[in-house]
């Protein structure tokens, strides 16, 4: 698009626990996009490295001359500094992309949302929220709904384009024809929900047998409960733990799928989920967060309640016995996967960041 970007981020390989990339990984360039990656301090106790702090990112920040400072991550370190860097420089515009939704009880987040994090938000020229429901959330936050835009996360539409054969992923991990139920994300029990897709799973095996549960993604301190959640219920046999997959591994864990299950209990938006529209899958998921805003109930997924087991059951038991439904569902995904396609969102960024240098 004729941009000069520069990336600003942490040193940090991973966030629990913390653990530095070695310097050989410090690429100056990727993709042709400048990244600066700065020192991180962090305990590796606070969920999803929120204490991580880059304490020589600000006087870098406050060096460059930019038009727009983009932000990512409500209550991360790069917003705090952003919000800082737009006080002290009047010249630049922040836009803020806050990946976040209506907090937990817990009285951090409690404190974070009535005080610093308010004046955070506030701060920024321009919030984006990547669904209607994160838009409300913001708005009785007290930001201006005038400064609030939805632009949704995209995805690489082209690469699902020429997928891989049915059975490539089957061969090479034993899986006979079968059933796949698949789920790509982070392995974390609670949060995911994939706690309750394994107590589905007897339930479905029960009118299902030549069934199989796939999950796909790193572990997040949950692979060790749900595989003895799955023997107490008898059906570790059904049930393979892949660990994270890329590029063509991950696409033929897509083709290899019958249905595509994603059980949060909390989700700001979902990726995933737009791979597995974009690779025509039908999808189970749950009527929670950004969720309803990509997956309209009985439209081009079905939407059930977070933390059901039974219910998530028969959800999943419909589209595997109506492939009528589940094919009508299919070819709707793939086109409306289009949308999210990162020509379009990024098209739609650039916008923004036009209509703020322009006021």
């Amino acid at each position: 698009m004729g941009h000069d970007v520069t990336v600003f981020t942490s040193d940090l390989w991973s966030y629990s626990p913390p653990v530095k990339m070695p310097c050989s990984k410090f690429a100056r360039k990727v993709d042709g996009i400048t990244v600066r990656r700065f020192g991180a301090i962090s305990t590796g106790c606070v969920e999803h490295g929120i204490d991580a702090v880059m304490p020589s990112m600000v006087p870098a920040m406050l060096k460059e001359t930019v038009d727009v400072i983009h932000a990512h991550g409500y209550l991360y370190f790069p917003t705090y500094a952003s919000a800082l860097v737009r006080r002290l420089k009047k010249d630049s515009h922040v836009v803020m992309t806050t990946h976040t939704q209506r907090g937990s009880a817990r009285h951090t987040r409690m404190i974070a949302d009535s005080s610093l994090g308010r004046l955070v938000l506030r701060t920024a020229d321009h919030l984006v929220a990547l669904t209607r429901s994160e838009m409300e959330y913001l708005s009785s936050m007290g930001v201006d709904r005038q400064k609030i835009s939805v632009i949704p996360n995209g995805i690489d539409v082209q690469r699902f384009s020429n997928m891989p054969e049915r059975d490539e992923f089957r061969r090479k991990h034993g899986i006979a024809e079968e059933n796949v139920l698949l789920y790509v994300g982070r392995i974390d029990a609670v949060e995911k929900g994939l706690d309750t897709i394994v107590k589905a799973l007897p339930v479905v095996l029960q009118e299902e047998p030549s069934t199989r549960l796939v999950l796909v993604g790193p572990d997040f301190s949950g692979l060790d409960y749900l595989r003895e959640l799955a023997r107490k219920r008898g059906v570790e046999r059904f049930a393979t733990f892949i660990g994270p997959l890329f590029g063509r591994d991950l696409l033929e864990a897509y083709a290899a799928a019958d249905l595509f299950v994603f059980p949060s209990r909390s989700e700001v938006f979902g990726i995933a989920l737009l791979e597995a529209m974009a690779a025509g899958k039908p999808i189970v998921s749950t009527d929670v967060g950004g969720i309803p805003d990509i997956i309209e109930d009985r439209s081009n997924g079905l939407l059930v309640k977070p933390g059901s087991p039974s219910l998530l059951a028969d959800a999943i038991l419909v589209l595997l016995q109506d492939e009528c439904l589940a094919g009508k569902m299919s070819t709707k995904n793939r086109a409306t996967a289009r949308r999210y396609d990162w020509n379009c969102i990024a098209r739609q960024i650039e916008q923004l960041y036009i209509s703020l240098l322009q006021k």
